[in-house]
C-alpha cells in the first residue's frame, strides 16, 4: 500500500507540474496574441527584432506559429488532464483505503486537493468559477491565434476550414476523452462562447 501511495503520488505530483506548464502557455499565448492583434506596447516590433532576428515585423510566420502553438497546446491538455483526472482518482481511493485503516480520514481533503488550475477547474465537481476563468483564458489564446491567422492569410473558405478542422477534432477529442462528460460539455460551450466574444471584439477593435 505504501509504495503504491508513494508512486501514484509521485505520478500526480509530476502530471501537476507538467499542467503548470500547460497552462502558463494558454495564459502566455492569450497575452501576446490580444497584444499583436491589437498592436499593444510596440509588442510586434519587439518580437521582431529580439526573436525572430528581423528587421521588421512579419505577420505570416508569427500567425502561423500562434496557430500551430496553439493547437499543440491544447492537445497536450486534453490528454494531461485524462492523465491526471485517473492518477489522482486512484491515488485519492488509496488513501482513503489507507487513512481509514490508520484511523486518520481527517487527513484526506488537504492531501488530496490540487493545486495546478486546470486541474482544479476540469476534474473538481465545484469550483465552477475555475472552469469559467479557465475556459476564457484557454478561449482567448484560441481565438487569438485565430484572429492572427485569419486576418494575415485573408478571410476566404480555406484560410477559415483548415484550423478549424483541426480545432474541431481537438475539442471533440478533449470532450471524448474527460471522464466527468457534464463537466467536458459545459468546458466545450464555454469555449464556443467565449472563442466567438473573444474573436468578435479583436475583429471591431483591432487596428
Amino acid at each position: 500500500m505504501e509504495f503504491l501511495l508513494r508512486a501514484y503520488s509521485a505520478r500526480v505530483a509530476r502530471l501537476e507540474r507538467a499542467l503548470d506548464k500547460n497552462w502558463i502557455g494558454h495564459v502566455i499565448l492569450a497575452g501576446i496574441g490580444v497584444a499583436l492583434a491589437l498592436h499593444v506596447a510596440g509588442l510586434q516590433d519587439l518580437l521582431a527584432v529580439r526573436y525572430l532576428g528581423q528587421p521588421k515585423y512579419s505577420p505570416e510566420p508569427v500567425a502561423a506559429i500562434a496557430l500551430a502553438f496553439f493547437l499543440y497546446n491544447f492537445m497536450q491538455t486534453g490528454n494531461l488532464l485524462t492523465a491526471f483526472n485517473q492518477a489522482k482518482e486512484q491515488h485519492v481511493a488509496l488513501l482513503k483505503e489507507y487513512l481509514s485503516d490508520n484511523g486518520e480520514q481527517r487527513l484526506l481533503p488537504p492531501l488530496t486537493r490540487t493545486t495546478n488550475f486546470l486541474g482544479e477547474a476540469f476534474s473538481a465537481d465545484k469550483n465552477l468559477n475555475y472552469m469559467l476563468v479557465a475556459s476564457a483564458v484557454i478561449s482567448t489564446a484560441q481565438a487569438s491565434a485565430l484572429f492572427l491567422f485569419w486576418r494575415t492569410y485573408g478571410y476566404h473558405w480555406l484560410s477559415i476550414s483548415f484550423p478549424l478542422i483541426f480545432i474541431v477534432i481537438l475539442h471533440v477529442l478533449f470532450w471524448s476523452t474527460q471522464n466527468k462528460i457534464h463537466r467536458a460539455t459545459a468546458a466545450m460551450l464555454l469555449f464556443i462562447v467565449f472563442t466567438i466574444a473573444a474573436f468578435l471584439a479583436l475583429y471591431n477593435f483591432a487596428p
